[in-house]
Protein backbone atom coordinates (compact mmCIF):
# COMPACT_ATOMS: atom_id res chain seq x y z
CA UNK A 1 0.00 0.00 0.00
CA UNK A 2 0.79 4.01 -0.02
CA UNK A 3 -0.31 7.13 1.50
CA UNK A 4 -1.96 5.35 4.28
CA UNK A 5 -4.28 3.45 1.92
CA UNK A 6 -4.03 -0.38 2.53
CA UNK A 7 -2.74 -2.44 -0.87
CA UNK A 8 -6.51 -3.98 -1.58
CA UNK A 9 -7.64 -0.22 -1.61
CA UNK A 10 -4.85 0.79 -4.01
CA UNK A 11 -5.91 -1.63 -6.09
CA UNK A 12 -9.06 -1.03 -6.56
CA UNK A 13 -7.99 2.74 -6.98
CA UNK A 14 -5.88 1.23 -10.50
CA UNK A 15 -8.20 -0.75 -11.58
CA UNK A 16 -11.21 1.55 -12.06
CA UNK A 17 -8.30 3.92 -13.25
CA UNK A 18 -7.25 1.57 -15.94
CA UNK A 19 -3.86 1.15 -14.48
CA UNK A 20 -1.91 -2.32 -14.06
CA UNK A 21 1.54 -1.83 -12.18
CA UNK A 22 4.71 -3.91 -10.74
CA UNK A 23 8.03 -3.26 -9.46
CA UNK A 24 11.50 -5.17 -9.52
CA UNK A 25 14.37 -4.63 -8.16
CA UNK A 26 17.91 -5.95 -9.98
CA UNK A 27 20.99 -5.28 -9.43
CA UNK A 28 21.59 -2.06 -10.48
CA UNK A 29 17.87 -0.37 -10.40
CA UNK A 30 14.71 -0.48 -8.58
CA UNK A 31 12.19 0.08 -11.09
CA UNK A 32 8.09 0.88 -11.21
CA UNK A 33 6.26 -0.31 -14.37
CA UNK A 34 2.77 1.21 -14.60
CA UNK A 35 0.48 0.60 -17.62
CA UNK A 36 -2.13 3.68 -18.51
CA UNK A 37 -5.49 3.28 -20.30
CA UNK A 38 -5.47 6.98 -21.70
CA UNK A 39 -8.25 6.70 -23.60
CA UNK A 40 -9.68 6.34 -19.71
CA UNK A 41 -10.62 10.18 -18.03
CA UNK A 42 -8.08 11.03 -15.89
CA UNK A 43 -5.90 7.67 -15.92
CA UNK A 44 -3.01 9.47 -16.39
CA UNK A 45 -3.37 11.56 -14.15
CA UNK A 46 -4.19 9.12 -11.45
CA UNK A 47 -1.36 6.91 -12.60
CA UNK A 48 1.16 10.03 -11.87
CA UNK A 49 -0.30 10.18 -8.43
CA UNK A 50 -0.09 6.86 -7.55
CA UNK A 51 3.24 6.74 -9.04
CA UNK A 52 4.22 9.63 -6.72
CA UNK A 53 2.61 7.94 -3.35
CA UNK A 54 4.53 4.37 -3.59
CA UNK A 55 7.93 6.85 -4.03
CA UNK A 56 7.05 8.86 -1.69
CA UNK A 57 4.82 7.30 1.05
CA UNK A 58 5.58 3.73 0.49
CA UNK A 59 3.79 1.69 3.30
CA UNK A 60 5.67 -1.60 4.09
CA UNK A 61 3.48 -4.33 5.24
CA UNK A 62 3.68 -7.45 7.32
CA UNK A 63 1.64 -9.77 5.01
CA UNK A 64 3.68 -9.07 2.43
CA UNK A 65 6.52 -9.30 4.17
CA UNK A 66 5.62 -12.74 5.51
CA UNK A 67 4.92 -13.64 1.44
CA UNK A 68 8.40 -13.05 0.98
CA UNK A 69 9.86 -15.11 3.47
CA UNK A 70 7.61 -17.57 2.09
CA UNK A 71 8.70 -17.41 -1.23
CA UNK A 72 12.62 -17.35 -0.28
CA UNK A 73 12.39 -20.50 1.88
CA UNK A 74 9.86 -22.01 -1.33
CA UNK A 75 12.81 -21.15 -3.69
CA UNK A 76 15.59 -22.84 -0.71
CA UNK A 77 13.75 -26.07 -0.37
CA UNK A 78 13.78 -26.04 -4.20
CA UNK A 79 17.30 -25.13 -4.81
CA UNK A 80 18.97 -29.17 -4.66
CA UNK A 81 16.68 -30.59 -6.66
CA UNK A 82 17.31 -28.06 -9.54
CA UNK A 83 20.62 -28.48 -11.03
CA UNK A 84 20.64 -25.87 -13.14
CA UNK A 85 20.46 -23.77 -10.28
CA UNK A 86 22.96 -25.52 -8.15
CA UNK A 87 25.30 -25.33 -11.56
CA UNK A 88 25.00 -21.52 -12.11
CA UNK A 89 25.67 -20.97 -8.15
CA UNK A 90 28.57 -22.54 -8.29
CA UNK A 91 30.32 -21.24 -12.17
CA UNK A 92 29.02 -17.47 -10.03
CA UNK A 93 30.88 -17.92 -6.94
CA UNK A 94 34.25 -19.26 -9.16
CA UNK A 95 33.27 -15.91 -12.00
CA UNK A 96 32.68 -13.10 -9.24
CA UNK A 97 35.68 -12.01 -6.51
CA UNK A 98 34.19 -12.93 -3.05
CA UNK A 99 33.52 -9.57 -2.00
CA UNK A 100 31.08 -9.29 -4.94
CA UNK A 101 29.79 -12.87 -5.16
CA UNK A 102 26.61 -11.90 -2.85
CA UNK A 103 25.41 -9.88 -5.91
CA UNK A 104 24.45 -12.89 -7.76
CA UNK A 105 23.67 -15.39 -5.11
CA UNK A 106 20.22 -16.46 -4.05
CA UNK A 107 18.62 -15.38 -0.73
CA UNK A 108 18.12 -18.00 1.87
CA UNK A 109 15.57 -18.51 5.07
CA UNK A 110 18.63 -17.49 7.52
CA UNK A 111 19.51 -14.28 5.96
CA UNK A 112 15.53 -13.03 6.05
CA UNK A 113 14.12 -14.87 9.02
CA UNK A 114 15.50 -11.50 11.39
CA UNK A 115 14.01 -8.87 8.80
CA UNK A 116 10.87 -6.83 10.07
CA UNK A 117 8.76 -4.23 8.99
CA UNK A 118 10.62 -1.23 10.70
CA UNK A 119 14.34 -2.58 9.43
CA UNK A 120 13.12 -3.13 6.16
CA UNK A 121 12.03 0.33 6.08
CA UNK A 122 14.82 1.85 7.07
CA UNK A 123 17.06 -0.09 5.25
CA UNK A 124 15.10 0.79 1.96
CA UNK A 125 14.58 4.79 2.82
CA UNK A 126 18.30 4.76 3.44
CA UNK A 127 19.01 3.59 0.35
CA UNK A 128 16.53 5.51 -1.91
CA UNK A 129 18.37 8.80 -3.77
CA UNK A 130 15.37 10.54 -4.79
CA UNK A 131 17.74 12.76 -7.36
CA UNK A 132 18.27 9.82 -8.72
CA UNK A 133 15.20 9.36 -10.10
CA UNK A 134 14.24 8.88 -13.79
CA UNK A 135 11.12 9.27 -15.41
CA UNK A 136 10.33 7.36 -18.74
CA UNK A 137 6.87 7.75 -20.36
CA UNK A 138 6.16 6.53 -24.01
CA UNK A 139 2.98 6.17 -25.63
CA UNK A 140 -0.50 8.30 -26.43
CA UNK A 141 -0.81 11.23 -24.29
CA UNK A 142 -1.37 15.06 -24.65
CA UNK A 143 2.33 16.66 -23.98
CA UNK A 144 1.06 19.52 -22.51
CA UNK A 145 -0.83 17.38 -20.01
CA UNK A 146 1.78 15.17 -18.88
CA UNK A 147 4.76 18.26 -18.37
CA UNK A 148 1.71 20.19 -16.41
CA UNK A 149 0.96 17.19 -14.25
CA UNK A 150 5.04 15.89 -13.96
CA UNK A 151 5.48 19.30 -12.27
CA UNK A 152 2.67 18.67 -9.95
CA UNK A 153 3.46 15.32 -9.18
CA UNK A 154 7.73 14.65 -9.62
CA UNK A 155 8.29 18.60 -9.50
CA UNK A 156 9.56 18.78 -5.67
CA UNK A 157 9.36 15.04 -5.04
CA UNK A 158 12.56 14.08 -2.27
CA UNK A 159 11.56 17.10 -0.71
CA UNK A 160 15.22 19.14 -1.23
CA UNK A 161 19.07 18.44 -1.14
CA UNK A 162 19.53 14.23 -1.24
CA UNK A 163 21.74 13.09 2.21
CA UNK A 164 23.71 10.93 0.62
CA UNK A 165 23.41 7.04 2.08
CA UNK A 166 26.89 5.20 3.24
CA UNK A 167 27.43 3.35 0.10
CA UNK A 168 28.11 6.86 -1.72
CA UNK A 169 31.21 7.44 0.10
CA UNK A 170 32.60 4.47 -1.89
CA UNK A 171 32.39 3.65 -5.75
CA UNK A 172 28.90 1.97 -5.65
CA UNK A 173 29.71 1.11 -9.61
CA UNK A 174 32.74 -1.38 -8.92
CA UNK A 175 32.24 -4.59 -9.36
CA UNK A 176 35.08 -7.52 -9.44
CA UNK A 177 35.65 -10.51 -10.63
CA UNK A 178 38.76 -12.95 -9.96
CA UNK A 179 40.41 -13.29 -13.65
CA UNK A 180 40.75 -16.39 -13.29
CA UNK A 181 40.21 -19.88 -15.06
CA UNK A 182 38.40 -22.42 -13.01
CA UNK A 183 36.36 -25.84 -12.80
CA UNK A 184 34.31 -27.67 -11.08
CA UNK A 185 32.27 -30.59 -11.91
CA UNK A 186 31.48 -31.67 -8.51
CA UNK A 187 27.76 -30.69 -8.91
CA UNK A 188 25.23 -33.68 -8.64
CA UNK A 189 21.54 -33.86 -8.11
CA UNK A 190 19.67 -37.10 -7.29
CA UNK A 191 16.96 -37.48 -9.80
CA UNK A 192 15.40 -40.13 -11.14
CA UNK A 193 15.94 -38.66 -14.72
CA UNK A 194 19.76 -38.19 -15.79
CA UNK A 195 20.64 -35.51 -17.36
CA UNK A 196 23.96 -33.08 -17.35
CA UNK A 197 24.18 -29.26 -17.51
CA UNK A 198 27.24 -26.82 -18.15
CA UNK A 199 28.00 -23.40 -17.92
CA UNK A 200 31.30 -21.54 -19.04
CA UNK A 201 32.09 -17.93 -19.34
CA UNK A 202 34.59 -15.27 -18.64
CA UNK A 203 34.63 -11.54 -17.15
CA UNK A 204 34.42 -8.71 -19.88
CA UNK A 205 32.87 -5.18 -20.70
CA UNK A 206 30.10 -3.43 -19.65
CA UNK A 207 27.65 -1.85 -21.95
CA UNK A 208 30.21 1.07 -22.22
CA UNK A 209 33.13 -1.36 -22.78
CA UNK A 210 34.46 -1.07 -19.88
CA UNK A 211 35.65 -3.44 -16.99
CA UNK A 212 37.16 -2.33 -14.27
CA UNK A 213 38.65 -5.48 -11.96
CA UNK A 214 38.90 -9.11 -13.71
CA UNK A 215 41.93 -9.81 -11.12
CA UNK A 216 45.11 -7.91 -12.64
CA UNK A 217 43.38 -7.40 -15.83
CA UNK A 218 40.85 -4.75 -16.79
CA UNK A 219 39.93 -3.05 -20.04
CA UNK A 220 38.82 0.38 -21.46
CA UNK A 221 37.99 0.24 -24.50
CA UNK A 222 38.90 3.57 -26.54
CA UNK A 223 37.32 4.96 -29.47
CA UNK A 224 39.31 4.51 -32.48
CA UNK A 225 39.65 6.17 -35.85
CA UNK A 226 38.69 3.96 -37.73
CA UNK A 227 34.38 3.89 -36.02
CA UNK A 228 32.05 5.62 -38.16
CA UNK A 229 31.98 9.60 -37.45
CA UNK A 230 28.75 9.49 -39.75
CA UNK A 231 26.09 7.40 -41.12
CA UNK A 232 24.70 7.09 -44.39
CA UNK A 233 22.56 10.06 -43.77
CA UNK A 234 25.20 12.29 -43.23
CA UNK A 235 24.31 12.59 -39.60
CA UNK A 236 26.77 12.14 -36.76
CA UNK A 237 27.31 8.53 -35.59
CA UNK A 238 26.75 8.09 -31.69
CA UNK A 239 30.07 6.32 -31.05
CA UNK A 240 29.27 5.58 -27.47
CA UNK A 241 26.93 2.64 -28.56
CA UNK A 242 29.58 1.41 -30.63
CA UNK A 243 31.36 -1.61 -28.49
CA UNK A 244 27.45 -2.16 -27.08
CA UNK A 245 26.19 -2.79 -31.00
CA UNK A 246 29.00 -4.47 -32.09
CA UNK A 247 28.95 -6.91 -29.37
CA UNK A 248 25.11 -7.50 -29.61
CA UNK A 249 25.84 -8.02 -33.54
CA UNK A 250 28.53 -10.70 -32.30
CA UNK A 251 26.50 -12.11 -29.23
CA UNK A 252 24.23 -13.95 -32.46
CA UNK A 253 27.10 -15.01 -34.79
CA UNK A 254 28.78 -16.63 -31.94
CA UNK A 255 25.32 -18.42 -30.04
CA UNK A 256 24.13 -19.18 -34.11
CA UNK A 257 27.72 -20.66 -34.57
CA UNK A 258 27.97 -22.85 -31.85
CA UNK A 259 24.48 -24.23 -32.25
CA UNK A 260 25.03 -24.88 -35.63
CA UNK A 261 28.53 -26.92 -35.20
CA UNK A 262 28.26 -28.48 -31.70
CA UNK A 263 24.84 -28.94 -31.89
CA UNK A 264 23.97 -29.76 -35.41
CA UNK A 265 26.84 -30.50 -36.97
CA UNK A 266 28.57 -32.43 -33.86
CA UNK A 267 25.74 -34.27 -32.06
CA UNK A 268 27.00 -33.17 -28.80
CA UNK A 269 24.09 -31.10 -26.98
CA UNK A 270 20.50 -30.95 -26.81
CA UNK A 271 20.89 -27.14 -26.12
CA UNK A 272 23.88 -24.28 -26.76
CA UNK A 273 23.52 -20.47 -26.27
CA UNK A 274 26.05 -18.17 -25.82
CA UNK A 275 25.03 -14.76 -24.30
CA UNK A 276 26.90 -11.89 -23.18
CA UNK A 277 25.65 -10.11 -20.47
CA UNK A 278 26.49 -6.61 -19.85
CA UNK A 279 25.70 -4.31 -16.88
CA UNK A 280 24.76 -0.69 -17.62
CA UNK A 281 25.95 1.27 -14.75
CA UNK A 282 28.76 -1.17 -13.11
CA UNK A 283 31.82 -0.90 -14.00
CA UNK A 284 32.10 -4.51 -16.63
CA UNK A 285 29.79 -7.77 -17.21
CA UNK A 286 30.48 -11.09 -18.70
CA UNK A 287 29.80 -13.92 -21.22
CA UNK A 288 28.26 -17.17 -20.78
CA UNK A 289 28.08 -20.01 -22.53
CA UNK A 290 25.27 -22.54 -21.58
CA UNK A 291 24.31 -26.26 -22.61
CA UNK A 292 23.01 -29.44 -22.01
CA UNK A 293 25.44 -32.12 -22.77
CA UNK A 294 24.51 -35.63 -23.95
CA UNK A 295 25.90 -38.26 -20.50
CA UNK A 296 28.51 -39.24 -22.42
CA UNK A 297 29.89 -36.49 -24.00
CA UNK A 298 30.43 -33.75 -21.40
CA UNK A 299 34.50 -33.46 -21.73
CA UNK A 300 34.47 -33.65 -25.22
CA UNK A 301 31.61 -30.74 -25.90
CA UNK A 302 33.19 -28.55 -23.28
CA UNK A 303 36.44 -29.13 -24.90
CA UNK A 304 35.13 -28.64 -28.47
CA UNK A 305 33.31 -25.24 -27.14
CA UNK A 306 36.55 -24.23 -26.24
CA UNK A 307 37.82 -25.16 -29.83
CA UNK A 308 35.08 -23.21 -31.87
CA UNK A 309 35.62 -19.65 -29.82
CA UNK A 310 39.06 -19.88 -30.29
CA UNK A 311 38.50 -20.08 -33.85
CA UNK A 312 35.89 -17.61 -33.84
CA UNK A 313 38.18 -15.18 -31.94
CA UNK A 314 41.22 -15.46 -33.90
CA UNK A 315 39.81 -15.70 -37.39
CA UNK A 316 36.53 -13.93 -37.55
CA UNK A 317 33.63 -14.97 -39.45
CA UNK A 318 32.69 -15.21 -42.65
CA UNK A 319 30.13 -12.98 -44.83
CA UNK A 320 27.35 -15.21 -44.73
CA UNK A 321 27.03 -15.33 -40.90
CA UNK A 322 28.13 -11.41 -40.80
CA UNK A 323 24.66 -11.02 -43.00
CA UNK A 324 22.68 -13.56 -41.24
CA UNK A 325 23.46 -11.73 -37.91
CA UNK A 326 22.99 -8.40 -38.44
CA UNK A 327 19.95 -8.45 -41.18
CA UNK A 328 17.19 -9.69 -38.32
CA UNK A 329 19.02 -7.70 -35.68
CA UNK A 330 18.16 -4.37 -37.85
CA UNK A 331 14.32 -5.79 -38.77
CA UNK A 332 13.57 -6.62 -35.42
CA UNK A 333 14.53 -3.08 -34.34
CA UNK A 334 12.43 -1.72 -36.93
CA UNK A 335 9.83 -3.58 -35.67
CA UNK A 336 9.95 -2.92 -31.85
CA UNK A 337 10.59 0.26 -33.06
CA UNK A 338 6.75 0.75 -33.02
CA UNK A 339 6.07 -0.20 -29.66
CA UNK A 340 6.14 1.37 -26.58
CA UNK A 341 7.79 -1.07 -24.53
CA UNK A 342 10.81 -0.86 -27.04
CA UNK A 343 11.17 2.98 -26.30
CA UNK A 344 10.88 2.76 -22.37
CA UNK A 345 13.74 0.13 -22.46
CA UNK A 346 15.29 2.48 -25.10
CA UNK A 347 15.22 5.75 -22.76
CA UNK A 348 16.48 4.05 -19.01
CA UNK A 349 19.68 6.07 -18.09
CA UNK A 350 18.97 8.77 -20.61
CA UNK A 351 19.03 11.53 -18.02
CA UNK A 352 20.95 9.48 -15.07
CA UNK A 353 24.29 10.53 -13.74
CA UNK A 354 25.66 7.05 -13.31
CA UNK A 355 26.51 6.48 -17.53
CA UNK A 356 27.42 8.33 -20.43
CA UNK A 357 24.31 7.75 -22.18
CA UNK A 358 22.39 10.78 -23.65
CA UNK A 359 19.78 11.58 -26.43
CA UNK A 360 22.09 11.27 -29.23
CA UNK A 361 22.12 7.11 -28.19
CA UNK A 362 18.93 6.42 -28.82
CA UNK A 363 18.18 8.21 -31.79
CA UNK A 364 18.07 5.92 -35.07
CA UNK A 365 18.78 2.99 -33.71
CA UNK A 366 18.01 0.86 -37.04
CA UNK A 367 20.76 2.95 -38.78
CA UNK A 368 23.39 2.39 -36.58
CA UNK A 369 22.90 -1.40 -35.98
CA UNK A 370 22.55 -1.02 -40.11
CA UNK A 371 26.08 1.17 -40.56
CA UNK A 372 28.33 -1.14 -38.28
CA UNK A 373 30.49 -3.22 -40.60
CA UNK A 374 31.82 -7.17 -40.77
CA UNK A 375 35.40 -5.51 -39.42
CA UNK A 376 34.19 -3.23 -36.94
CA UNK A 377 32.54 -5.86 -35.09
CA UNK A 378 35.04 -8.67 -35.27
CA UNK A 379 37.80 -5.86 -33.78
CA UNK A 380 35.82 -5.02 -31.26
CA UNK A 381 34.73 -8.53 -30.20
CA UNK A 382 38.84 -9.67 -30.46
CA UNK A 383 39.22 -6.93 -28.45
CA UNK A 384 36.23 -7.44 -25.35
CA UNK A 385 36.28 -11.67 -25.46
CA UNK A 386 39.72 -12.35 -26.81
CA UNK A 387 40.85 -12.78 -23.44
CA UNK A 388 37.92 -15.55 -22.75
CA UNK A 389 39.97 -18.77 -22.87
CA UNK A 390 42.49 -17.33 -19.99
CA UNK A 391 39.60 -16.86 -17.57
CA UNK A 392 37.13 -19.09 -18.59
CA UNK A 393 35.13 -20.53 -15.84
CA UNK A 394 33.26 -23.66 -15.79
CA UNK A 395 31.02 -25.53 -13.61
CA UNK A 396 29.32 -28.69 -14.21
CA UNK A 397 26.27 -30.51 -12.76
CA UNK A 398 24.58 -33.94 -13.14
CA UNK A 399 21.27 -35.07 -12.23
CA UNK A 400 20.06 -38.91 -11.79
CA UNK A 401 20.03 -41.47 -9.05
CA UNK A 402 22.24 -42.22 -6.52
CA UNK A 403 23.49 -45.34 -4.36
CA UNK A 404 20.79 -48.04 -4.03
CA UNK A 405 19.13 -45.91 -6.65
CA UNK A 406 20.88 -45.88 -8.91
CA UNK A 407 21.87 -49.72 -8.69
CA UNK A 408 18.40 -50.33 -9.33
CA UNK A 409 18.03 -48.22 -12.68
CA UNK A 410 21.30 -50.23 -13.71
CA UNK A 411 20.30 -53.99 -13.16
CA UNK A 412 16.24 -52.26 -14.90
CA UNK A 413 18.78 -51.34 -17.56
Amino acid sequence: GCGGHSPDVVSRFAAISGITYDASCGSEALTMDLVVQTSVEGALENALALAWLLVEQPDFDSKALARFKLRVDRSFRSFPKSVERKTAAAFFSMLFHPDDAWRVQELTPETVEDFDVEGVRGIIQGQLMPSNLEVAISGDFDPEELESKMTTYFGTIGGGVDTPPPWAAKNPFKVKYTGKAGTDDSIMVQDTVVRTYAMMGFPTVNRWGRLESAGDFSLDVDVKDTWPTQLPSGEEYCRKMHVSRCLSVANDIISQKLFEQIREKRGLVYGISFSWRPYRVFDGGYATVTFMPKPDQVERSIAEVKEVLADLFQNGFTDEEFDGAKGPMVTKVREADKTNGFWIHLMEDVTGRATPKDLACIQKVDEHYDAVTKQEVEEVMRECFGHSLEMLTIATGVSGPTGEEAEGVEEAK
